[in-house]
């Protein structure tokens, strides 16, 4: 049984549609920037089970974790920057000359969210089919399909400004941040050979394919950015110094797709 916490810091720019109709919302004041920034923690549990069996000439073993949704609460900063317009005049006090009077609108509320983490699933074993020789293969689902991004919903605000009381406006202050992904879930597998070639030195070599849950790009997000997929290849090997002393060097190389961005839409 697991005890888990969770932290977030998170600061976004959302473009929010003016709510209020033409002429006020008419070009350029179309689309009305928000700075957010949340900072909460939150509390929940998850579950981790497996198995081991030993073969006579190795070993297999299968696990599974699952972590529930952890309910994440804190404090949120909103600020708008509410067009400027000389041309049109209202009311002070009303929205539209809240939406009209370039303003920064500041707001201090609670905010609430849900980070659904991935169950994963894997299986593991090693075989020896010479007394020098160890092959072994470990294999890993991460479910991250269920993951759906994040959504950051705001409650008790400490002030609405002046002429933003109206539920119209009120609803357009405290609409919802909504981050979503589009994710597959991602698998990941490693193959690995170790060789006693004599006492002295033992022989490593492994290669390993690791899949990216947004590898379509079709989504990402900055906070939890997915590279892709990765292939790994490994060799080295060890030096037996002494009963007490071993020296190791393995050489590494990762590959991953050309995550340039070369563009603009």
């Amino acid at each position: 049984l697991q005890l888990l916490r969770g932290d977030i810091y998170y600061k976004d720019l959302i473009y929010r549609d003016n709510p209020l109709p033409y002429p006020i919302s008419g070009r350029p004041a179309e689309h009305i920037p928000q700075f957010m920034s949340a900072d909460g923690h939150g509390w929940g549990f998850g579950f981790r089970a497996g198995l081991m069996y030993k073969l006579t000439k190795g070993t297999i073993a299968l696990t599974a974790a699952v972590p529930f949704d952890i309910t994440i609460k804190g404090k949120a900063n909103l600020n708008f920057l509410m067009p400027r317009n000389r041309t049109l005049a209202y009311i002070v006090g009303t929205p539209e000359h809240l939406f009209t009077k370039g303003a920064s609108v500041k707001m201090t509320t609670d905010f609430e969210t849900k980070l659904n983490l991935p169950a994963s699933f894997a299986v593991a074993g090693s075989y020896h089919p010479t007394e020098k020789l160890t092959v072994a293969i470990d294999a890993e689902m991460q479910v991250w399909s269920n993951f759906e991004g994040l959504r950051f919903d705001y409650t008790n605000p400490s002030a609405f400004p002046i002429g933003g009381t109206d539920s119209a406006t009120v609803a357009f202050l405290t609409a919802p941040t909504v981050r979503p992904v589009a994710w597959k879930s991602a698998g990941k597998v490693a193959l690995g050979l170790k060789y006693d070639w004599f006492s002295k030195l033992t022989l490593l070599a492994g290669g390993s394919l690791d899949q990216g849950a947004g590898r379509d790009n079709q989504s990402n997000l900055p906070q939890l950015a997915d590279g892709g997929n990765k292939l790994g290849l490994n060799i080295g090997g060890v030096l037996h110094a002494s009963p007490r002393f071993n020296c190791t060097m393995v050489l590494s190389y990762r590959h991953q797709s050309d995550m340039s961005v070369t563009a603009f839409y």
